[in-house]
């Protein structure tokens, strides 16, 4: 541990997102505490990039079976592959891989485009409006609500099932509640798609088989609410995050006009400037040492990526919004085995959302922002602006 001045912080505080300092306190805790214990409930929260990547390597003494809270998962939860350990994590991955192949995403492009000039072409302009929820929400359900086999109509059901999940207890009763909607909601489209199979990830998952056996439905329900969940919320914070800091840096508005070329470095600066996730957590199987701290078997560990993020060892001023900056190695999309499956979908819905955009809207104007209390997902909930025709 790093010699200094040390505090208590409480890294799980809602206020300490919203409305407070975080990097302030991440950067104190980079330089004198890399890898801090928080004694309620009882983690280690690792802050520095090198820290998190490091874990993020130590597969064979960090487990994620336990679920990325720093509270474990029930044992009923339904579990996707963010909640598993090789080899049945290997096993499905390797099922859900060939959905988000550059082949597939090739083949989404149009698609999307289209649906992205749709969302482009009912902007009210020179009139307020709420960004958030007309277009960087509705792309991303859009997208990935036809790809899992989600019928539009029931769009705004899920959006409201993920907002709730996001701000309430992780498994408290209220979610608890959701989650039994969101396993009858899957289990009545299960049976539709094994009679009448589609297109779609709902067909090919309830048809799939593993060692010669299907999904249970532990998984089945689990990979489902997390590919419909990760591929609403994250993918819409980035792109209403995205438009904020656009209009906070007007010189970068300009210069992405003039150039598109330069949005795909762009768009990486603002997945490592946005945060989509705070943290995930592990749990220790064996005793790990990192950045000169050892955490004991059975430690709840808590990699915090909003704060790797913004480490200045690797980030020439990183709390600055830079679109130009390469290289870039962020960890918002984590790497390695549990490396963000949708990350390839995140970045096309992206790319061509700021492209037709900058092309449609000469000049934004942010009138109210809204944050989804969270600790975990610190989305966008309302972004109010005024735009004017390019």
């Amino acid at each position: 541990m790093t010699s200094g001045v040390e505090a208590e912080y409480d890294l799980l505080d809602v206020d300490l997102y919203v409305d407070g300092d975080p990097e302030t306190v991440f950067r104190t805790l980079r330089a004198h505490q890399p890898v801090y214990w928080q004694a309620d409930p009882g983690f280690f929260a690792i802050t520095t990039h090198a820290g998190v990547g490091e874990a993020l390597r130590a597969v064979e003494a960090l487990s994620s079976a336990a679920g990325t809270d720093v509270e474990d998962m029930p044992d009923d939860w339904p579990r996707s592959i963010l909640h598993m350990d090789p080899p049945r994590h290997t096993k499905v991955r390797k099922l859900l891989g060939p959905e988000f192949a550059p082949r597939s995403m090739a083949a989404l492009e149009a698609q999307i485009r289209g649906i992205v000039r749709q969302l482009l072409g009912s902007i009210p302009f020179d009139e307020e409006f709420d960004f958030a929820a007309t277009v960087a929400d509705r792309l991303p359900m859009l997208v990935i609500g036809r790809l899992i086999g989600i019928p539009e109509a029931d769009d705004e059901r899920f959006k409201e099932w993920n907002t709730i999940s996001i701000v309430e207890e992780p498994f408290g009763p209220t979610v608890r509640g959701i989650v039994r909607e969101m396993v009858e909601y899957f289990a009545w489209l299960r049976e539709r798609r094994l009679e009448d199979p589609q297109d779609d990830i709902v067909s090919r998952l309830a048809h799939a088989r593993i060692d010669g056996e299907p999904l249970d439905d532990v998984e089945f329900f689990g990979n489902l609410r997390t590919l419909m969940t990760g591929g609403q919320d994250t993918t819409s914070n980035l792109i209403s995050g995205g438009v904020l800091e656009l209009v906070r840096h007007p010189e970068a508005w300009t210069a992405l006009q003039s150039d598109p070329g330069l949005l795909p470095v762009a768009i990486e600066e603002m997945i490592r400037y946005i945060p989509q996730v705070m943290y995930l957590a592990r749990r220790a199987l064996i005793d790990i040492t990192v950045e000169g701290t050892t955490m004991p078997a059975g430690s709840t560990v808590a990699l915090f990526f909003v704060s790797a993020n913004r480490d200045e060892q690797v980030f020439a001023d990183p709390g600055r919004f830079e679109i130009a900056r390469s290289p870039n190695p962020h960890l918002g999309f984590g790497f390695g085995r549990h490396f963000c499956i949708g990350a390839p979908l995140a970045r096309l819905e992206a790319r061509i959302m700021f492209e037709e955009l900058l092309q449609t809207i000469g000049q934004i104007e942010v009138h109210d922002i809204h944050r989804l209390r969270s600790n975990i997902f610190p989305g966008i909930d309302r972004l109010r602006v005024v735009a004017s025709a390019a």
